[in-house]
């Protein structure tokens, strides 16, 4: 839906094995050629938060190194399996990492969750070449973190994908190579739409562009039982000249006032997405002016 409506897109993709299903394969199949690039999630994070057995079940060690082994082609790298979020879980994560990689399974990506330096020399003296910065039951995962260790690992020529990291304030001046949300989607779910406003980009004192203000986020859901949250824009606080409007009626062909309709989870993902395509373009070209470059 949404390459009909930009056909020129390429999309990369963080697929999870936590939440696969039947037609995994065949999407892979038909639409490997229009996707930018395909990372794979061991569904690691499901696992933990699991409310049944059943789930817990259906996300295995030995069943993902089966399915690493039968589709590992198609992704540009897959996250170890790291069940132990822990912050004494490296030795359980590194074994394994090692069960995956013995299987025949080739790029796999450790996974951070202590934030310590023994953890990042660690990873670095077994030769990984990325390294992703995930979930911290401690809460050291934080902005502080998620730049200190970056700034790290790019020093010892390692890239680093940033787990749900997805943020203008966190990603600008950060040399993350890769990192993903699965925010466009759970937005569009509830009704709040994120759009990227080219005109609110301002030109600093350095010469760079600050794209911090782009980031604008409105509520299209109104519930006459609630008051209104008075730090919320919602959609009828948009003027029919607001770009928002005009980008919904050029590229989706509808009302912007159709995005409010209950059914109209599909327009706001669409829209979504535009913003985190324009979030990754805008975070590349800022990279770039401050000479991190990644292939």
């Amino acid at each position: 839906m949404y390459l009909e409506c930009f056909p020129d897109a390429k999309i990369n993709v963080l697929l999870s094995y936590g939440l696969r299903n039947s037609d995994t394969e065949r999407f892979l199949k038909t639409h490997y050629h229009r996707i930018g690039y395909l990372i794979l999630d061991s569904g690691a994070y499901t696992l933990n938060n699991a409310k049944t057995q059943k789930i817990k079940d259906q996300i295995t060690l030995p069943g993902y190194a089966a399915f690493l082994k039968k589709i590992g082609s198609y992704f540009l790298f897959a996250f170890n399996y790291d069940a132990n979020f822990g912050y004494d879980g490296f030795y359980e994560n590194a074994k394994n990492m090692q069960f995956l990689l013995g299987q025949g399974n080739k790029n796999i990506v450790p996974v951070m969750h202590a934030y310590t330096c023994e953890e990042a020399d660690r990873f670095i003296a077994d030769g990984n070449k990325i390294i992703a910065l995930g979930f911290s039951p401690e809460g050291k995962k934080n902005r502080k973190n998620i730049r200190k260790f970056s700034e790290y690992f790019h020093e010892h020529g390692v890239k680093v994908h940033a787990l749900g990291a997805t943020s203008w304030k966190i990603l600008a001046d950060t040399p993350v190579a890769y990192a993903d949300s699965s925010s466009w989607v759970q937005y569009g779910k509830y009704g709040t739409v994120v759009f990227w406003n080219d005109s609110k980009a301002v030109v600093t004192g350095t010469g760079q562009v600050d794209y911090s203000k782009c980031c604008e986020t409105y509520y299209f859901y109104d519930d006459a039982s609630k008051p209104r949250k008075p730090n919320k824009v919602y959609y009828d606080q948009l003027s029919e000249t607001h770009p928002l409007p005009q980008f919904v009626e050029k590229y989706l062909k509808c009302d912007w006032f159709d995005l409010l309709n209950k059914k109209a989870t599909d327009l706001r993902t669409m829209v979504n997405i535009y913003f985190f395509q324009k979030l990754q373009e805008k975070v590349t070209e800022h990279h770039a002016n401050n000479g991190w470059y990644f292939d």
